[in-house]
């Protein structure tokens, strides 16, 4: 209890710290305004009229460009619109590295409205089929949110192909789903049929690399929200934009000004030197 008591004791530099994890959401993401209008644009109609129709968008880009956080961060924007406009819209993030069948990711579906749902026992079929059931009588549109896209395995159809013809059996239904797919390189989508491809190929947004003076920027915000004013100086803030920029890793940027910053701390210093930032790039880089 005594390591605590002692840290406690210390002067922080932080006012909160969890807004450099990896996981945090902002508020805001500069530099992402494009990509946001697009997303926007292409599902205006889910709130404008509601249930009319599905889409399927594809986006490319490198890893580490600030995606993951554009999309959800999205999401969260169209189900708070939807809310006040009382339409039921919600989505699912699913990392396909991780996620690696399609029978997975359809578990990991129907499991956001029924989660003790088993992982064995059902077929493909059966599932989609419960999903379909379930999004109807919960009046529910599901966003489904599908990165890293190229590492799922493929068995007797692809994800995208067993999802678009969820509703094959109605006609002139309510459509419950969009689909946004995630990939580095759109020519590793070897492990979907020509007609999913098609498909996803129609909606295409492409992330960018930051530059290095975007990548400041993206830094200064988040330094304004997890740091005490006049812990860090533009200067140092720009040698971590330049270690970021050459590593192409805005999470990394990220990263080394949480442990520089940490580091500080432990130094029991008032301000992030440059001698804390080379040190905690020299640890991010050989963990």
């Amino acid at each position: 209890m005594e390591y605590f008591d002692d840290l406690l004791k210390k002067p922080s530099l932080f006012t909160d710290e969890s807004t450099l994890d990896i996981n945090y959401i902002p508020e805001k993401l500069p530099h992402r305004e494009k990509e946001l209008s697009l997303l926007s644009q292409l599902f205006l109609s889910l709130i404008t009229n509601p249930f009319s129709l599905s889409r399927k968008i594809l986006v490319q880009g490198e890893k580490n460009l600030g995606i993951t956080a554009t999309l959800k961060l999205f999401a969260n924007m169209m189900k708070e619109v939807a809310h006040k406009r009382q339409i039921n819209i919600d989505h699912i993030y699913l990392n396909c590295k991780i996620e690696e069948t399609p029978h997975r990711v359809l578990v990991k579906i129907i499991r956001k409205m029924k989660p003790n749902f088993p992982e064995k026992g059902y077929s493909n079929a059966e599932i989609l089929d419960q999903i379909r059931v379930l999004l109807e009588k919960k009046k529910l549109y599901l966003v489904i949110i599908l990165d890293n896209l190229d590492y799922l395995k493929s068995d007797t159809h692809d994800i995208i192909y067993l999802l678009s013809h969820l509703h094959d059996d109605t006609i002139n239904n309510p459509q419950h789903l969009s689909l946004i797919g995630v990939i580095a390189d759109i020519t590793n989508l070897n492990n979907l049929t020509a007609e999913s491809k098609k498909m996803l190929e129609r909606n295409i947004i492409t992330f960018e690399n930051y530059s290095q003076e975007q990548m400041f920027d993206i830094l200064k915000y988040r330094a304004g929200l997890s740091l005490k004013k006049f812990v860090i100086s533009d200067e140092v803030l720009n040698v971590i934009a330049g270690i970021a920029h050459k590593r192409a890793d805005v999470r990394e940027g990220i990263n080394v000004l949480w442990k520089a910053a940490k580091i500080a701390e432990s130094k029991q210093l008032k301000y992030i030197t440059i001698e804390c930032v080379r040190r905690g790039a020299d640890d991010s880089l050989n963990k």
